[in-house]
């Protein structure tokens, strides 16, 4: 996620940017990547969206834990579901129109053989690099 990111993140301190790595969340890169879309690159955007998400994600994770014990299931309540629902919404604001096609396709084959394939999480991994790779192909 990184990557993309270095067009303005070039521009600072090295020690700056790796301090910006820290708010690098899925969420705030895929809506610091809209923003970049539209042309405005501060890096303020991206440190906000961290500060915002973090006091959430402490608070839902404390009453998760807490909450732990009473639900013994959690996939039967749907409650597995929620990073699948969360990915879909964000990948719904990435989608820039029929450019995206080829490397979405990318990673989603081989995100899908490799998890057919391959033990644990490689999945994750290839499928990120096929379509970095994809995309890499198709950017000028």
């Amino acid at each position: 996620m990184g990557m993309p990111l270095r067009r303005w993140a070039g521009r600072l301190r090295w020690q700056t940017s790796l301090l910006l790595a820290l708010f690098i969340t899925d969420e705030s890169w895929a809506l610091t990547m809209q923003e970049f879309g539209r042309g405005r690159t501060d890096p303020a955007f991206l440190v906000g969206g961290g500060i915002m998400q973090f006091p959430f994600w402490l608070v839902a994770s404390v009453v998760g834990n807490l909450a732990a014990s009473g639900v013994p299931d959690p996939a039967g309540w749907g409650m597995d579901f929620a990073f699948t629902g969360v990915l879909v919404s964000l990948l719904v604001r990435l989608w820039q129109g029929r450019s995206s096609l080829w490397p979405w396709t990318a990673a989603c084959a081989a995100a899908l053989l490799a998890a057919l394939k391959l033990p644990g999480n490689w999945y994750v991994v290839l499928g990120g690099l096929a379509g970095v790779l994809a995309g890499t192909m198709l950017d000028d």
